[in-house]
């Protein structure tokens, strides 16, 4: 793959995922806690965070 190709999707995945999240906000202020809902993230983000590191070690 070349340089200018992994420099794209590098740059749309983020972009997808932080676009999409307002979606998911949206739709959690109506039936959760806005704290729990920083907790999920916040819980959610550190797995995510915790398996790329133990994949990459």
């Amino acid at each position: 793959m070349n340089g200018r190709l992994l420099n794209s999707i590098l740059f749309i995945i983020p972009a997808l995922i932080w676009g999409s999240t307002w979606y998911v906000i949206k739709f959690q202020l109506g039936s959760v806690n806005p704290i729990m809902s920083v907790g999920y993230r916040f819980l959610a983000a550190g797995l995510i965070l915790y398996l790329i590191c133990r994949l990459f070690r």
